[in-house]
């Protein structure tokens, strides 16, 4: 993210989000339960999120999705499909 809250679409690495899937996961609980995320230049960005998306065609996404869901799960957040 932009520290205005804009979502960086293009042109950006998994590096520059966390150093592993276990980092974005903690990322994705924070945001989930704080409603703040970290934006590219280390300021926090107030959210409300309803919904989590791991892009299929991110390297990973699969492990990144399930690092994701035990994350959350272990925080006790509740899980749901729409």
């Amino acid at each position: 993210y932009y520290p205005d809250g804009r979502v960086k679409m293009f042109d950006w690495s998994l590096e520059e989000v966390a150093p592993d899937h276990a980092g974005i996961a903690q990322r994705v609980v924070r945001l989930v339960n704080e409603g703040v995320i970290q934006s590219m230049d280390g300021t926090d960005v107030d959210m409300k999120v309803e919904t989590v998306c791991v892009h299929s065609d991110t390297p990973g996404s699969p492990e990144i999705a399930a690092a994701i869901r035990s994350a959350l799960e272990a925080d006790g957040v509740d899980i749901r499909t729409p």
